[in-house]
């Protein structure tokens, strides 16, 4: 039964570690970061923080008690196992929230966009750990699941327009400097959250078109020691049939692959791309 709410024992104690974790690096980017220069974040999350800096109420207050009504209906709607943990992650956010500020450590800053730069990215490491690892901090994450999961629906357009709107507020109450400084750290935070998900393109994903191509495989395979795929392919002008190299290469093996090309076909046609994840022979953990 236990198992329906939290999986095994293992995943259970995984789980909740990197749930731990990515929590106190959001309170700590959220209380040493954005309140000492009066930012935002999205979402329930800055909500919260207007309703501190308006009427003084702790933030982590104010959001957990905004989540348990989003939360019950997690429940009724969701997979039973996202929202325990999502509960368990909205308790530990705003419990996190209210220690972290006994830390006796502050950043005497002057330029608040440093606060937003730093807050921004800690924050996004933080969410990157939780939403690797199945969890979230609930308020309108709870929502989007929910249109996603029963009704098909994608409504990132319709969030995006929610924070657009808290961001508006803000900039009533404070400022636009400090919207525009809440936008920056949001940013920020995204794309530290996009690159914790899908990596840090460590790898390369190479496509070349050459007429030397048996030369050019052969100088991979042997000076390289990376695998080659040929892709057939045909020339919608042409019509003429030709293989298309693919290989996948570290990030520092990329200028020995363009030595090769400059050797052997200086004319070659030669595509580079991230590798987000790679996993097979050859490609260890730490190399992704």
């Amino acid at each position: 039964m236990l198992e329906k709410f939290f999986g095994s024992k293992k995943y259970f104690i995984k789980t909740l570690f990197y749930v731990l974790v990515g929590n106190l690096m959001c309170s700590f980017a959220v209380i040493k970061f954005l309140i000492p220069a009066k930012l935002i974040t999205g979402g329930v999350g800055g909500i919260g923080l207007m309703i501190e800096y308006v009427f003084k109420v702790p933030a982590g207050i104010s959001i957990f008690l905004i989540n348990v009504p989003m939360t019950l209906i997690g429940f009724y709607f969701l997979n039973k196992r996202f929202m325990t943990y999502a509960f368990i992650s909205i308790f530990l956010y705003s419990f996190t929230l209210m220690i972290i500020r006994k830390i006796p450590i502050n950043f005497d800053i002057s330029e608040h966009i440093l606060y937003s730069i730093f807050g921004g990215f800690i924050n996004g490491v933080g969410m990157g750990f939780l939403f690797n690892h199945g969890a979230c901090q609930g308020g309108l994450d709870i929502f989007a699941a929910i249109f996603k999961t029963k009704f098909d629906k994608n409504i990132g357009s319709t969030l995006m327009f929610v924070n657009a709107i808290i961001v508006a507020i803000s900039s009533m109450l404070f400022g636009v400097e400090r919207a525009l400084l809440t936008i920056a750290s949001m940013y920020v935070a995204y794309k530290m959250l996009d690159k914790i998900q899908m990596g840090f393109g460590n790898t390369k994903q190479l496509m070349i078109v050459t007429s030397n191509q048996r030369e050019v495989t052969d100088r991979i395979l042997s000076d390289l020691n990376r695998g080659v795929t040929l892709l057939h392919a045909e020339g919608a002008f042409t019509h003429k049939q030709q293989n298309v190299v693919f290989c996948i290469v570290n990030t520092k093996q990329v200028i020995n692959v363009k030595k090769i090309l400059n050797e052997v076909d200086p004319k070659a046609f030669l595509i580079i791309t991230d590798a987000y994840e790679v996993k097979g022979r050859g490609f260890k953990t730490h190399e992704i």
